[in-house]
């Protein structure tokens, strides 16, 4: 990545979550927003078990099904991965 004076420069990915205003361009912006989005896309896929595991211990088995709507929404949000490999985003 080139820096505003021209000279090659690489960015940490730790600091492009930690800093995600500091965008010097397109590429950047990619980043991240790629490590934000998957930051929160892996929280609501880890949720999954999670909240299967809440609704077992507190409801019983017979309430699992109760975290369909989740999954799906879940799942549709996951859609936007097709949106990245279109727009160029990712490489895959």
């Amino acid at each position: 990545m080139l820096s505003h004076n021209g000279r090659n420069q690489s960015r940490n990915p730790l600091e492009v979550i930690l800093h995600p205003f500091k965008c010097t361009n397109n590429l950047a912006w990619g980043e991240t927003y790629l490590a934000n989005y998957n930051a929160i896309s892996a929280f609501f896929w880890f949720n999954i078990p999670l909240r299967l595991i809440q609704i077992y211990h507190h409801l019983g088995p017979e309430h699992i099904h109760g975290i369909a709507d989740y999954v799906k929404y879940v799942q549709t949000v996951a859609i936007l991965e097709l949106v990245h490999s279109a727009t160029g985003i990712t490489q895959d």
